[in-house]
């Protein structure tokens, strides 16, 4: 069964340097190009529009939702009654600051990764209402290595 849709993963800026994803159902156009964002991916609405369910799918949706900022502040709580936000906790000097942004670069690169080997659909910045096959982020077939030694 072909899909009709695809997802796709916009990133967006929360702050300088910190990229965060959403995940969307994205509508193909009649070259079969993905054309307009539908609604927000969940794993529940997937089959509605044709969308196979496979493990490497099922993780980057779990990966989408741990990068939300409730979601990333919560797992940063540290027992506290008073429910942290993701702006306070990577502002600079705070003490957790290096373990959120390890915390989000781990799991967004997991993501990339696998939306490179699945091929799925990245952006960057796009607004929700724009056609999407206009602004997809080019993905290298390998990722790219480590920086050489200064």
């Amino acid at each position: 069964m072909d899909p009709r849709a695809d997802l796709l993963f916009n990133f967006h800026e929360f702050r300088t340097g910190l990229w965060l994803p959403k995940a969307y159902v994205v509508a193909r156009d009649d070259r079969g190009r993905p054309a307009r964002i539908q609604e927000a991916a969940r794993a529940a609405s997937l089959g509605l529009y044709g969308i196979p369910p496979s493990p490497a799918v099922a993780r980057c949706l779990e990966l989408a939702a741990q990068l939300n900022p409730r979601h990333i502040a919560e797992a940063h709580r540290r027992g506290s009654k008073k429910m942290p936000t993701l702006a306070g906790l990577i502002a600079p000097g705070h003490r957790d600051r290096e373990a959120v942004v390890r915390y989000v670069h781990k799991r967004s690169a997991e993501l990339l990764r696998l939306c490179r080997e699945t091929n799925l659909y990245v952006t960057i910045n796009m607004n929700s209402r724009a056609v999407v096959h206009e602004h997809l982020a080019p993905l290298p077939p390998t990722p790219p290595g480590p920086p050489p030694p200064p």
